[in-house]
């Protein structure tokens, strides 16, 4: 629109001025250099109008990434999106998984920790599966390897924040996810119901992404953790073969590519209800950090 103002406002001086120009010796020549000025004028502002567009697209884009604070939660039960702001995600993990291969077998490059990095499995290592699948996770992300000792600072700053957030001991896949929002700034995205199949965390973790589980532990039939076994855990499921998956389980020093049969997991897999005692009626539920 402005730049048709400007074509007819230049128009309208060529014709005033070549009124002027007509009485002048050397008249065409002063007029056909006028017009190849404004030409020119014509085209630089053409030039930065659509650069200035183009910025502005550019920032967008980048705002939908900084400024989307927690997560889109897609509840697949009725197909809708659960957001927390106005902003929205063109594409999440899954749906840019859906249409392309799936490997065969596949174990992500990924460094292990247990969740009591030193073998103190006293408070607040007990309960910290969320904190150690959290690191774990983003390690990964940064490319980069975990000691005991980096391990063990992450764990405890974790679990210093989520208490001056007023977190539970306990905290759901959305609310670690939002923790992996707050602490890490990552993206994040949860999924429920109908979503979390084996078939879908395959296609997941096929792409590239690890994938957090909450479950119901007293199902694992783990033998290496403690006993009683925890009735509330959180692991990160790096791959999978022709009959298990194989994960990286922070509730033993053992856990590091920990195989359990497919149908263990899925039977397994309960959000956090509230309370030990109900987590075997917690919803299905997974959770992936964003690259």
């Amino acid at each position: 629109m402005i730049n048709l103002v400007v074509y007819f406002f230049i128009v309208a001086i060529l014709i005033y001025l070549r009124k002027i120009f007509m009485n002048y010796k050397y008249s065409k020549i002063l007029f056909l250099t006028l017009i190849v000025i404004l030409i020119e004028i014509l085209a630089l502002l053409q030039l930065s109008t659509s650069g200035k567009e183009l910025n502005i697209n550019d920032d967008n884009r980048g705002l939908i990434s900084q400024d989307n604070n927690d997560v889109i939660e897609v509840d697949y039960n009725n197909g809708e999106n659960d957001q927390n702001n106005d902003n929205e995600y063109t594409l999440d993990p899954l749906s840019i998984s859906q249409n392309l291969p799936v490997t065969a077998e596949i174990t992500l490059d990924m460094d292990f920790i247990s969740q009591a990095p030193y073998g103190d499995w006293g408070m607040p290592y007990q309960e910290a599966c969320e904190e150690a699948s959290l690191v774990m996770v983003e390690y990964y992300l940064r490319n980069a390897n975990l000691s005991l000792v980096i391990a063990d600072e992450e764990i405890l700053g974790l679990v210093e924040f989520e208490k001056n957030q007023n977190y539970a001991v306990d905290t759901t896949v959305e609310e670690t996810g939002k923790i992996a929002k707050k602490y890490y700034n990552r993206n994040y995205y949860v999924y429920y119901g109908q979503q979390v199949t084996i078939e879908n965390i395959k296609k997941l973790i096929s792409q590239g992404y690890p994938v957090i589980v909450p479950l119901y532990g007293n199902v694992l039939g783990n033998p290496h953790y403690n006993y009683p076994p925890p009735s509330y855990h959180m692991f990160v499921i790096i791959g999978y073969n022709e009959e298990n998956f194989i994960t990286h389980d922070p509730g033993t020093r053992y856990g590091a590519g920990y195989e359990y049969a497919y149908e263990t997991i899925d039977k397994a897999i309960h959000n956090w209800a509230g309370s030990k005692e109900t987590v075997s009626e917690g919803e299905r539920a997974m959770l992936v950090v964003g690259k």
